[in-house]
């Protein structure tokens, strides 16, 4: 069943008004919005900034933790390792050419595979 003729242009003329509603309070909230000031944009860019530096160490970290435990795995120990290496490469900001001390899961008797 299809409406009377009456009965949709009397809904489309209630659906237009009401947008042209919107529209001009839409219009008013325009014009009282100040835009954010030069020192508004440099807090939210330095607050981001931080939060993703901080998140992105988080994630490094726990990365590293949880895959350090499968280096001693013997098959797929050089898999890890480079795995490991490169996080830890990345975690401590070592640049291209810049060598830096990876990280080694301590030997099951407990010296540290780093110290010969």
């Amino acid at each position: 069943m299809t409406p009377p003729p009456d009965e949709s242009q009397r809904d489309s003329t209630i659906i237009e008004k009401r947008l042209d509603k919107c529209e001009a309070l839409l219009g008013d909230i325009a014009k009282n919005v100040k835009p954010p000031s030069y020192w508004d944009r440099f807090l939210f860019g330095a607050i981001t900034g931080f939060g993703t530096v901080v998140g992105a160490t988080i994630v490094v970290t726990i990365a590293v933790s949880l895959l350090s435990p499968l280096a001693k795995v013997s098959l797929i120990q050089p898999a890890m390792d480079r795995i490991i290496d490169a996080l830890n490469h990345r975690q401590m900001g070592a640049g291209p050419g810049e060598r830096s001390e990876p990280f080694r899961p301590a030997s099951p008797q407990g010296s540290s595979a780093n110290h010969p």
